[in-house]
């Protein structure tokens, strides 16, 4: 296994078959800490194939998946995978078909992830949280945020009934 490479970029490849390949290198990773899949059409299935590696791999820093057709059980996946991930602090989902469920499932992680500090979602609609409801939902996340540039869901509205789900 190479062991020098640090950043892998294969945007725009199709690697969509191949991510299976991807994934299961990424479980033995211990030297790439950047990657690029945009615009691969992996879907959910490759999403839940890569958060199967993100469960396993503590060296991978940034992983960009834009443009890549997933929805919200891809995002959910993905959420659920840095509940046991903490050394991933860049993560982009920017152009995809995640809904608010899939976006909720991101707010949820951050009460018990703190390394994520860059986290950009997107789907169909665009979503964000106010300032004062995210801090509500979790000041210390907050806090160890350190006021990045890429705040988290600052592309649209959330419907009334997922704000309260939010505000609980």
């Amino acid at each position: 296994m190479n062991t020098t490479i640090t950043y892998l970029d294969l945007g725009g490849n199709k690697v969509a078959d191949g991510i299976k390949s991807m994934s299961k290198a990424l479980r033995s990773n211990t030297s790439i800490t950047e990657i690029c899949l945009q615009g691969n059409g992996i879907g959910d299935k490759g999403a839940v194939l890569i958060s199967e590696a993100l469960q396993i791999n503590h060296t991978l820093t940034a992983l960009h998946l834009q443009s890549n057709d997933i929805g919200s059980d891809g995002a959910h996946a993905i959420a659920q995978s840095l509940y046991f991930n903490d050394t991933l602090k860049t993560l982009s989902l920017m152009n995809h078909k995640i809904t608010e469920d899939g976006v909720l499932s991101f707010i949820k992680l951050f009460q018990f992830n703190f390394s994520l500090t860059e986290c950009e979602i997107d789907g169909d609609q665009a979503y964000s949280l106010d300032v004062a409801n995210y801090v509500k939902l979790n000041q210390t996340y907050q806090l160890n945020l350190k006021m990045t540039n890429h705040w988290p869901f600052s592309h649209g509205s959330f419907s009334e009934n997922k704000r309260r789900q939010i505000e609980m």
